[in-house]
């Protein structure tokens, strides 16, 4: 394989300097044979790389086939497992969804029980205050009657007793009506 390699470079050098040399001449004109040295060494060189990298470049294509068609097989084989865990990852989504509606639906559930908890016991603790502050107005109302009515007692009994020691006549009406009914 370096043999055939190596007669490449030497054809392909040999090319080059036949059409340096021809290339190289002053004064000279074109002509048409100057074209058929040129055509004769490029079909030389298509000849030598025909004959020989013919061979390599096969073989490179056959690799290089071989190659692809390993990296598309397991481009296949990659894209089967991911579109296998795109619906695996599908299933365990639309489960999911599922899922957070079971718990929202739960916690809905809850929430209106304990509403409806609270709201019953906020009423019943409201009674029970309202009970409570009614005892309570109707014991301060009647300790203040009380003692509004015994305030009052002391200030009448006051100021009769006054009146009665500014009026002599006054204190014996009293004094008789007291033994009078004594």
């Amino acid at each position: 394989m370096q043999r055939n390699f190596i007669l490449i470079i030497y054809t392909l050098l040999i090319q080059a300097a036949a059409y340096a040399s021809s290339a190289s001449t002053e004064g000279h004109t074109p002509s048409a044979g100057d074209l058929k040295w040129k055509f004769i060494s490029f079909f030389i060189v298509f000849f030598f790389v025909g004959k020989f990298a013919k061979k390599l470049m096969k073989e490179n294509f056959s690799k290089m086939h071989e190659i692809i068609k390993a990296k598309f097989d397991e481009a296949e084989t990659k894209n089967k497992e991911a579109e296998l865990k795109l619906k695996m990852f599908e299933e365990k989504l639309a489960n999911l969804k599922n899922h957070v509606h079971l718990i929202q639906t739960d916690t809905n559930e809850s929430i209106k029980q304990i509403d409806e908890r609270v709201e019953v016991e906020t009423k019943d603790r409201l009674h029970i205050i309202k009970r409570e502050l009614e005892a309570k107005l109707a014991s301060e109302k009647s300790y203040l009657e009380r003692k509004m009515n015994q305030e009052i007692i002391e200030e009448v009994v006051g100021k009769a007793k006054e009146k009665i020691v500014r009026d002599g006549n006054t204190k014996a009406k009293v004094t008789q009506k007291l033994m009078a009914g004594i």
